[in-house]
């Protein structure tokens, strides 16, 4: 198929047909998705596309280098209705690249980069926002506008602390913020060095409160670390197996089971165990042309990688894998939303031979997500490309007006 629509999907044979007779193929099963032709966000020409992230209202948050978003005059930052309609009220076009976004648990957005005004206001590196994107005049990090400083990732714990990375002060570091902003002193900093080679592009929260980093480094936190190391709560590198993973670790998601993807430059897909060993069970992935920008896990186990590598895009089921076809030069961005569609952003221009800019999303294949009720308590069964949840809170009612806490949920 040169274009394929949803009424393309299904079974087909090829019959070649003669002066003699014919032949009939063997069945094959056409299974590639097709994006949704409804959803269309557009950055403009030339422009990309580098992160995105959901808001719990079902708003899309993306950033890159674009200067509008489908004609609306929207700079760096910008949110979407789930439509892919921008939201023209958000606007808070920080005058520098956006490198990180995360959502707080109160709604409450951070943002990271290398700009030194945002919101129409200084503020240097990393600022928060009002869900409306407003900026918060109430969170005031100990950043400077040194042109050399930015901040590349985020991470933020359940009690509202946020952990940071980024080049600051010249050297590559890690640190820990309380809720309004000022630096935790419980907290010891970690630095990694000054070089390229020393550079932090992920932060990876574990259920236990510990904290993965990853990058190119090889020392971190006074200790030889090979592209992954771990921190307890206060900061002091703990115990990983020598020469794992072996993917200059850019990107991270953690299997429902507690076990870790990662991925990065050297175009290796890797699984390791909760220990940090490499799992004996998984065959690593090696995907040709370029590296692994984006991960992503389904509640299925299933899994998303996005990045430079041919295809730019590809699908894990189990030991299957398929790959999209993506014109461009990376998709860098992935996100489920709660239907189970996904949502993708990058630098590219064509999607399975049909125009598609920057930004796309993929209908969801079929999702499970019901109650069940028992004596012995509720539980939530869920399948299929549904995005993972790593903590749930239950609440019950007798009248439907006054909710109750029921406790907390254990997968």
């Amino acid at each position: 198929f040169t274009v394929q629509d949803a009424g393309d999907l299904g079974a087909y044979s090829l019959v070649v047909a003669g002066h003699y007779g014919n032949t009939t193929s063997n069945t094959a099963n056409v299974r590639f998705p097709v994006y949704d032709i409804s959803f269309t966000p557009d950055p403009g020409l030339g422009a990309h596309v580098d992160g995105l992230t959901l808001q719990p209202d079902r708003r899309i948050l993306v950033w890159g280098s674009f200067t509008q978003m489908s004609g609306a005059p929207i700079a760096r930052l910008a949110r979407l209705y789930p439509s892919g309609a921008p939201d023209t009220a958000f606007a808070p076009s920080p005058d520098g690249d956006v490198e990180a976004v995360a959502v707080q648990p109160n709604g409450k957005l951070l943002v990271a980069g290398r700009f030194g005004n945002i919101g129409g206001a200084s503020r240097a590196r990393l600022a928060r926002l009002e869900a409306n994107g407003v900026l918060d005049p109430g969170f005031s990090p100990p950043f400077t506008s040194d042109p050399a400083d930015y901040v590349t990732a985020l991470s933020v714990q359940a009690d509202g602390r946020i952990h940071w990375a980024g080049y600051v002060d010249g050297a590559w570091r890690v640190g820990r913020l309380l809720p309004d902003g000022t630096t935790d002193p419980a907290f010891s900093p970690i630095e990694t060095g000054v070089g390229p080679d020393a550079r932090i592009d992920s932060l990876t929260l574990e259920p236990s409160g510990h904290l993965l980093v990853g990058g190119p480094f090889t020392l971190i936190g006074g200790g030889s670390r090979n592209a992954l190391a771990r921190f307890t709560e206060e900061g002091t590198l703990e115990s990983l197996p020598a020469g794992n993973p072996s993917n200059l670790t850019a990107v991270m998601a953690r299997l429902p089971d507690g076990r870790l993807l990662t991925g990065g430059n050297s175009s290796n897909l890797e699984r390791l165990l909760a220990d940090g060993t490499k799992d004996p069970s998984f065959t690593r992935r090696t995907v040709t042309g370029g590296g692994l920008d984006a991960l992503l896990v389904a509640e299925s186990g299933d899994y998303f990688a996005g990045g430079g590598f041919n295809s730019r895009l590809l699908r894990v089921q189990g030991t299957s894998s398929f790959s999209y076809s993506v014109d461009g030069t990376v998709v860098s961005a992935l996100a489920l939303q709660e239907d189970g569609a996904l949502v993708a952003a990058g630098d590219f221009t064509t999607v399975d031979s049909r125009a598609r800019r920057a930004i796309l999303r993929m209908p969801p294949e079929a999702v499970e997500s019901r109650l069940e009720f028992s004596p012995d308590g509720v539980t939530w069964v869920r399948n299929g490309s549904l995005p993972v949840f790593w903590r749930t809170t239950l609440e019950h009612s007798t009248n439907g007006v006054v909710w109750l806490d029921a406790g907390s949920g254990v997968r």
